[in-house]
């Protein structure tokens, strides 16, 4: 399955993938994306980390503007706001309002995916219902600007009960279940 001609099915899509297949699924995501103009919410590793798995792989990234929660903002004394080289930084995966004001900045520049990386990681920062209203609001943000959005979560049991609340704020639902080296 070719996740981009599901994420053409529906403005809105969110991907439950095992945690044991999680780095394969978003570089096989990636590379699918590598030509677009993408805005990357990454709520669950530096840039620096990512960045790095992406050369590793051969995908590019130069069309790819960053919006990073993870520890940068502090390692790299980076301002929360700042944007060096498509980077924009916010204060932690915690800081729902500075994720939401930044992703509509970005969205405004006609971006084409819109990428959040990975909800599940939210809950550790703010309850259940801050993350689901995070969700619906990005994806709302997405739909307005013509971006078509992937949000992965994690399937795991102990975050069922969210990922199907956030499921009613999406257009589609995939649960990636065998994933095979190079496809998704």
């Amino acid at each position: 399955m070719k996740i981009k001609g599901k994420l053409l099915q529906g403005k809105v899509t969110l991907l439950l993938v095992p945690s044991h297949k999680y780095e394969n699924v978003v570089m096989d995501v990636a590379k699918e994306l590598e030509e677009h103009k993408v805005c990357y919410v990454n709520l669950s590793r530096t840039h620096g980390a990512h960045t790095k798995n992406l050369k590793a792989n051969g995908i590019n990234a130069r069309g790819t503007t960053y919006i990073n929660a993870i520890s940068e903002a502090t390692t790299a004394r980076v301002a929360v706001g700042q944007q060096p080289n498509g980077h924009y930084s916010v204060s932690s995966p915690g800081a729902f309002t500075e994720i939401s004001v930044q992703v509509s900045k970005v969205l405004k520049k006609n971006c084409e995916y819109l990428v959040l990386d990975q909800l599940t990681n939210l809950v550790g920062y703010q309850d259940k219902t801050k993350v689901i209203k995070l969700v619906s609001n990005i994806a709302k943000q997405a739909r307005q600007n013509g971006a078509k959005a992937v949000f992965y979560a994690l399937d795991s049991e102990e975050h069922q009960d969210m990922i199907k609340e956030c499921g009613a704020c999406v257009d589609n639902v995939i649960r990636i279940e065998n994933v095979k080296a190079g496809r998704v």
